[in-house]
């Protein structure tokens, strides 16, 4: 199994985030030919990781460990930096566990694959308003609408969409 926390619920341009991937051989046998395979969000950058990992394809980062014994866990670390200006609503990090099979096949493979969901601080509100209660036909509506950003990242840009009902456009 494996499981992958970076103990933060969001991040900002500018941070440097560590996350921890955890493994464990909860199966009878050995594992041989272990793979863990970790890949960066997009939106941010591979900084370094733990326990000779191989991060010549980053942002996709891999340790190959030779044999997992039963019952035994390991913890490796990556480091990535979140780039500005942000990207992405969420960051969401996934990290595979797998083996050669040589000592069988995984019972529980739905363990092998684990996730950490981070939002990026970037949190906008709209409200849309006309100020009415009522509305004569075929007189001319204003609608005032307003965007707030709530989160603490500043927003660079955004696009904001207002489609107006079928009903409202001119026979």
């Amino acid at each position: 199994s494996v499981a992958k926390t970076d103990n933060v619920p969001s991040v900002i341009a500018g941070d440097t985030v560590t996350y921890d991937v955890t493994f464990t051989n909860h199966g009878t046998q050995d594992a041989t030919g272990v793979v863990v395979t970790d890949t960066l969000p997009t939106g941010m950058t591979f900084v370094s990781c733990t326990d000779a990992c191989d991060s010549s394809a980053a942002p996709v980062v891999t340790w190959n460990v030779a044999a997992l014994a039963v019952g035994q866990t390991l913890t490796y670390h990556v480091t990535a930096s979140v780039n500005a200006p942000v990207v992405a609503e969420h960051f969401v990090n996934s990290v595979t566990v797998d083996d050669d099979h040589h000592n069988g096949v995984d019972p529980t493979p739905t363990d092998n694959t684990s996730t950490d969901d981070d939002t990026s601080g970037i949190d906008l509100a709209v409200t849309k308003t006309d100020g009415l209660t009522t509305v004569v036909p075929s007189e001319s509506i204003t609608y005032t609408i307003a965007v707030t950003n709530n989160g603490p990242t500043t927003v660079q840009s955004f696009t904001l969409s207002d489609p107006l009902p079928a009903a409202l456009h001119d026979p």
